[in-house]
C-alpha cells in the first residue's frame, strides 16, 4: 500500500526567519531565499551571543559538576578564550564585522565586549553551579504541520530542556530584562514555537527515561495522539537575562500556535509572488518598523538604498551588474528590473548567476 504523497514546504521555517519577514522583507529576500554564500559576515552581537551560549552549553564536565571551581576562573576562560576568537578576525567560516554605530571599521570593538562578558559570567556560574545539568541541551526539534493540503516544515532551536516541561531561554541583549505583562515577552513568536515544539516532542518520544522527567502520564500520551498541542499550555518557558541573571516565565496558548500558520501561508504567497515577477526586486519596497533600530546591525545595509518617505522605506540599490561566482569577472550590465535570477549547469555543476553592485565587491543577489 503506497501512501498519498502530500507536498511540504522547501524552507524550515524558524522563528527568526518568521521575525525577520516581518521585519523587513527585504532582508529576509537577501538572507532566506537567496544562497548563503553572499551572506559572508557576521556580526559581533551575534558572534558574542553564539560564544555565551557555547561557554552555558559546556559549563558541566560529564559527571555533572562545573568544569570550573569558582567564578573567577569560568571568568577569566571565558575572556581568554574570547580574545582568541577575536583575534581570529572570523568566527564559523564568516568574517566578524567590526563596524562601530557610525559605521566605521573598529577592530577594538570586539575586544571591548570583554566588559559584558565580565558582567554575564558570575551570574552563569552563582545560577548553574548549584543547579543540575538540563535534560536536554540545544536541542533542535523538526515538525511539520499540515494545513490545507501543505506540510509546512518548522525547526525549533532550544537552548535547555528542563524536569517537569520547562524551556529556558537564553538572551544577552543590553538593557533590562522584560517585565511580565510586556508584550515582547508575551507574544513573542519564537517562544510560541517552543513551546509547540516540544508538545509535539512528547507525542513522538520512544524515551521513557525523558517522559518520567518531563511529567507525562500514560493519559498524556493517549491525549497527545488526538491533539498534538495538548501539553503546549502546561510548558513554561524561561526567559533568562544573562546580563542580570534573571528568569522571566510566561506560558503559551494554543490559538498562539494557529497565528504561525497564518504568517507562513504569507510567507509562500510572497515567495510566489516574488519568484513569477521579472520585476521581483521593485516588489521587496516596503514599508519597515523602527527601520532605524532594525537596521543598526543588519549585513545587507549595504545593498539597500538609503530611507526616504520618513526614513521608513526600504528598497535594494539599481546599480547592478551581473558577474559569475566561479569567474567573478562582470559580464554584460542590466538594469536591475530586467534580471531574471537564475541557475546555469556546466559539466555537471551548478553554476550561480549573481548580482553584484559596483562601489563593493560583496555579492548582493543570486
Amino acid at each position: 500500500m503506497s501512501l498519498p504523497f502530500v507536498p511540504c514546504t522547501k524552507q524550515e521555517y524558524s522563528a527568526t526567519s518568521i521575525k525577520t519577514f516581518q521585519n523587513c522583507r527585504l532582508q529576509f529576500y537577501y538572507d532566506k531565499m537567496l544562497d548563503p554564500r553572499i551572506k559572508t559576515k557576521t556580526t559581533i552581537e551575534l558572534v558574542l551571543g553564539s560564544f555565551m551560549h557555547g561557554k552555558i552549553e559546556n559549563f558541566y564536565k560529564p559527571d555533572g559538576t562545573p568544569k570550573n571551581k569558582t567564578a573567577e576562573a569560568f571568568t577569566n576562560c571565558s575572556i581568554g578564550q574570547w580574545k582568541r576568537l577575536i583575534g581570529k578576525g572570523t568566527y564559523r567560516g564568516r568574517a566578524i564585522d567590526f563596524r562601530n554605530l557610525d559605521g566605521e571599521e573598529e577592530k577594538g570593538i570586539g575586544y571591548s565586549k570583554e566588559f559584558d562578558i565580565k558582567q554575564m559570567c558570575p551570574k552563569i556560574y552563582e545560577r548553574y553551579s548549584v543547579s543540575p545539568p538540563p535534560t536536554r541541551i540545544e536541542e533542535e526539534i523538526h515538525l511539520g504541520i499540515l494545513h490545507d493540503g501543505l506540510i509546512y516544515r518548522m525547526v525549533a532551536k532550544l537552548d535547555e530542556i528542563r524536569d517537569g516541561l520547562i524551556i529556558r531561554d537564553h538572551k544577552s541583549d543590553k538593557g533590562k530584562p522584560p517585565r511580565l505583562d510586556s508584550s515582547s515577552l508575551n507574544h513573542d513568536i519564537q517562544f510560541t514555537i517552543y513551546a509547540a515544539a516540544v508538545s509535539f516532542q512528547c507525542m513522538a518520544s520512544k524515551d521513557p527515561v525523558f517522559l518520567e522527567k518531563m511529567g507525562v502520564t500514560k493519559e498524556d500520551l493517549e491525549a497527545l495522539v488526538e491533539d498534538p498541542l495538548h501539553l503546549m499550555e502546561r510548558i513554561k518557558i524561561e526567559h533568562h537575562h544573562l546580563r542580570t541573571g534573571r528568569l522571566t516565565p510566561t506560558y503559551r496558548r494554543k490559538t498562539d500556535f494557529y497565528d504561525i500558520i497564518d504568517y507562513m501561508k504569507e510567507i509562500e504567497q510572497f515567495k510566489k509572488d516574488i519568484g513569477s515577477s521579472e520585476q521581483a526586486l521593485s516588489m521587496l519596497k516596503l514599508k519597515t518598523p523602527r527601520r532605524k533600530e532594525r537596521c543598526r546591525w543588519c549585513l545587507y545595509g549595504d545593498h539597500c538604498e538609503r530611507d526616504y518617505e520618513k526614513e521608513r522605506v526600504c528598497a535594494p540599490k539599481r546599480d547592478f551588474e551581473i558577474v559569475s561566482v566561479s569567474e567573478g569577472k562582470p559580464k554584460k550590465k542590466k538594469d536591475v528590473d530586467q534580471i531574471k535570477l537564475q541557475r546555469r549547469t556546466s559539466k555537471g555543476e551548478t553554476r550561480f548567476v549573481v548580482v553584484q553592485p559596483k562601489p563593493r565587491g560583496q555579492i548582493a543577489l543570486l
